[in-house]
């Protein structure tokens, strides 16, 4: 099966968290991958919005940059000074630099020791825009959007190496869910991803080849919905259960998670990969 880098419908992006490659200090990074979604709006009335800022605890300024982008096309390069003891909020339109419309991607950043870098996708409402200038903590840009709520934070991504098996925990099969695998390929060839998913009880699991384009990022909407992976939902219905897990092996690098959101209220929760 090939994934084409399509418009994201349900989800958000990501993301999505506090992202920091490297040690398992916050407080130290050297790449930060930041998962970044802006003005997307998604099933049922749902708006996609991010907001990332950046905490410098030291006594001098410290720099923070992004570098690149795996996403929507048009984004730009940005550098910001986070002065001593301060925090900067930039807007999730203003990381991917598409200050009008929609944007979704991975931005890989540089971040100076002793910055923490975080990031939250705040699920709003969809609606019209108003106003002018709008407040990174509602997503940044030239104009909000419709209504920006809030939402969750994590951290610890990194993209795996090639052949290194990405395990994503928190599935979650109940009809009145829908999660989203996205997968993230940063490389500059194809990948070659298996995807196995199980059930609650490890008793049913099926497993589905994809192939990803170079330097793409991909999601697979609503995932238990689909015939393919029906036999999971089946097989946890019977359970009473709607908990599923998925490991994932690529043979370029990869950066693998999942979000499910909830299609009575479009709350959301964020499985890291682990």
């Amino acid at each position: 099966m090939y994934i084409t880098r399509s418009r994201i419908s349900s989800l958000p992006l990501l993301l999505i968290g506090v992202l920091v490659f490297g040690t398992p200090s916050a407080l130290v990074a050297e790449t930060v991958l930041l998962p970044i979604v802006a003005g997307v709006e998604g099933a049922n009335g749902a708006l996609w919005q991010s907001e990332v800022r950046i905490t410098n605890r030291s006594d001098v300024p410290k720099q923070f940059s992004v570098v690149d982008w795996i996403g929507t096309s048009l984004w730009k390069a940005s550098a910001y000074t986070v002065p001593p003891h301060s925090t900067t909020s930039v807007g999730g339109a203003d990381i991917s630099g598409r200050l009008y419309g929609s944007a979704y991607g991975l931005a890989i950043c540089d971040a100076d020791a002793d910055l923490l870098v975080q990031a939250a996708i705040l699920v709003g409402a969809a609606g019209p825009g108003v106003g002018e200038g709008c407040p990174s903590f509602d997503g940044g840009g030239f104009v909000c959007q419709g209504q920006s709520g809030a939402g969750p934070i994590v951290d610890g991504l990194s993209f795996a190496s090639p052949a290194q098996e990405v395990f994503v925990p928190w599935l979650h099969t109940a009809s009145d869910r829908r999660t989203n695998l996205v997968l993230i390929n940063p490389d500059d060839i194809p990948a070659h991803v298996t995807v196995a998913v199980t059930s609650q009880d490890g008793t049913a699991a099926v497993t589905a080849d994809y192939v990803l384009p170079s330097r793409s990022y991909n999601q697979i909407n609503d995932l238990f919905s689909q015939d393919q992976w029906s036999a999971i939902r089946s097989a946890n219905a019977a359970l009473r259960g709607a908990g599923a897990s998925a490991t994932m092996v690529s043979d370029t690098r990869l950066l693998a998670m999942a979000y499910v959101i909830s299609n009575n209220n479009n709350s959301l929760t964020i499985s890291l990969p682990r």
